[in-house]
């Protein structure tokens, strides 16, 4: 069976259960991993989307299979500065299918670790391939498409 693994999904209400629901129609064994317990989410509904939820650091050793597909969705911004490239090589050694990640550059929490654009370039690229980088200013986001790593 095919595995898709969601890094970072518990601190969202609604927009990641798209990537998830995505996944579970598409036939994909459904993982998240995250440091915290999911909020303000139906929990009947989280059960018949994900498959496995383990309250872990992305880096820490688990006994799962490799993602064939995978999302790290607007979290690694939240990671602390100093552990942020062993977080990104732990996402990177547990995937071996395409993925995207995204980072949310907007002030919109106390914990944003002040990475910049160019930083974010440099450590994504430490880690993986990417197709596309897409970085939009307006909305205040980056892209790094079609992740795979090196």
């Amino acid at each position: 069976m095919k595995t898709f693994i969601e890094f970072g999904f518990m601190g969202k209400r609604n927009q990641c259960f798209n990537y998830i629901k995505e996944a579970k129609l598409a036939g994909y064994k459904t993982i998240v991993i995250d440091l915290k317990r999911p909020i303000s989410v139906d929990e009947e509904y989280y059960k018949l989307l994900i498959d496995e939820t383990y309250i872990n650091y992305w880096s820490d050793s688990l006994d799962i299979p490799l993602a064939d597909k995978w999302v790290c969705y607007a979290s690694l911004e939240h990671t602390q500065k100093n552990v942020v490239n062993r977080e990104v090589e732990g996402i990177a050694n547990k995937v071996r299918g395409s993925g995207e990640i995204s980072i949310d550059m907007s002030e919109h929490s106390l914990y944003i670790n002040r990475i910049t654009y160019n930083e974010w370039f440099d450590i994504i690229s430490k880690y993986f391939n990417f197709k596309s980088f897409h970085c939009d200013r307006y909305n205040e986001m980056i892209y790094f498409r079609e992740c795979v790593p090196n």
